[in-house]
This record gives structure tokens, sequence and C-alpha cells, in this order.
């Protein structure tokens, strides 16, 4: 009959929408599964992360030691060398070395290097001549491109470029050559004119002027003398400024 028709309809009608139903449940709830078994990775990879930073933290290196200045130097580099830590020295990644004027303690630290973990070394470069710096370096563990580094600064150490070297070594000794000199030329000078007075006695005039002549030359000979050797000293402590500036660099160097 036509009712039976009609209720037949119905009823597929509403087979159909509950089919419907069901598959988008079944889809929300594998949307919601995933989901939350995503937030369950994420909430992993969370406690993996602070399990890790407590490690570190745990493993935290002692600070470098037996800081010390090289042998490699000159008028606008230094090189410092140090030895691993006495504690967790197993856990360092790298060392961060800094240095900064020492006449101006306020100044910021200057990073010029950061090595690895068996590099115990580094080399600061264009710095400035006759000119004291402070130095130190960080035991690191964590990313070396990381500012939140995880270490200790080791001691401070002071050093100075090697042009005030060079000229206290070499200048000192020229000043004194040059005052040594002063007093023979002039005393030679007085005695050349005594004994030209007692071979060839003279009138007083010509004694005057034998004497200025005896003293003019004494007094050029004592400035020549006090002149040359400063100049000749600062002569060679240019040489061994530009030979310590520009050295070939040998195993002892680090780029």
């Amino acid at each position: 009959t036509k009712l039976e028709e009609k209720l037949e309809f119905q009823c597929k009608e509403y087979q159909e929408e509950f089919q419907c139903m069901q598959q988008n449940h079944e889809q929300q709830m594998q949307q919601m599964q995933g989901k939350a078994e995503q937030e369950l990775k994420d909430m992993e990879s969370i406690k993996e992360m602070l399990v890790q930073q407590n490690d570190i933290f745990k493993s935290k290196p002692g600070p470098p030691q037996n800081i010390r200045s090289s042998s490699f130097r000159g008028a606008t580099f230094l090189k410092m060398r140090w030895d691993p830590p006495s504690t967790n020295a197993q856990s360092v990644t790298h060392y961060k070395a800094q240095y900064k004027k020492a006449k101006h303690p306020k100044d910021p630290w200057h990073t010029f290097k950061k090595t690895e973990k068996q590099k115990l070394s580094a080399v600061a470069r264009n710095l400035k001549s006759d000119t004291d710096y402070d130095f130190r370096v960080k035991s690191l563990n964590g990313n070396i491109n990381k500012v939140d580094e995880n270490g200790v600064y080791g001691e401070i150490i002071r050093m100075d470029t090697r042009w005030s070297m060079a000229a206290k070594v070499v200048v000192t000794p020229g000043a004194v050559v040059g005052g040594a000199l002063l007093t023979p030329v002039a005393v030679a000078g007085a005695a050349a004119e005594r004994v030209w007075d007692a071979i060839n006695p003279q009138t007083k005039a010509t004694k005057f002027l034998t004497g200025i002549l005896s003293v003019g030359a004494g007094a050029l000979g004592a400035v020549a003398g006090t002149i040359g050797a400063p100049v000749g000293s600062v002569a060679v402590a240019v040489l061994l400024y530009d030979k310590g500036d520009h050295s070939p660099q040998s195993s002892d160097d680090e780029s």
C-alpha cells in the first residue's frame, strides 16, 4: 500500500542519515584521537628536553685550569693556552675565550674565539701594540652557537703586546750608550785644546778661538752620540717589532 511504501522510504532516509552521522562521528573521533596522540608526543618531547637539561645541569663542567700565555705573540696578536677542567671534564663540549683592555675594567668582554673541546688554545688578533689585555676562558656544555651556555670561567690572566717589550729591552741600553758617549767626547775636546796649546803657544785671542772650536767639537760629538744611540735603538726596536709581528706562522699558530 502507499502507506507502507511511504514508511519504507522514510526508513531508508533515516538509515542513510544515521550512516552519515555515524561516518561523521567516526571521522571526528579519528581527528580527536590523532590530536590526542600528537599532544602526547609533544609532552614526551618536552619531558625528554627537561631530562636533557637536567642532565646538562648536573654535568656542568668546572673552570679551565692552568690558563697561561703562549710564546706565540706579537705587536697585534696574543695567544693563550689552558688545560681541561679538573671536574666534569668529560662534559665539556667547547670553550669560549674573551679579552678586554686592562685599563678599562668596566668595558664589556669581547668574545674572540669559540673552540671545540680538543682545542686548548686561542689567538686574539687585531690588538693594539704596547697595550695590556686581560684574558679569560670558559668551559661550556651545550650548543656552541647558543647564547645561554652552561659553564664556568677560569681565572683572569694579563698579557701585553710585544712592542712594549722590544722598546724597553733595546731603547734603554741605547739611552745609556748615548749618555756614556757625552763625557768621553767632551773630555777629549778639552784635552785636545790643552795639548795644542802646549805644542803651539799662541796669543790670547787665538787661544780663545781654539777653545771655542774645541768645546764646539766636543759638544757636537756629544750631541751626535746622544742622538745617534737612541735613533739606532729605535731602528733596532722597529726591526724587532716587525719581526715579531710578521714572523712566519708555525705549528704554535692558530687561525
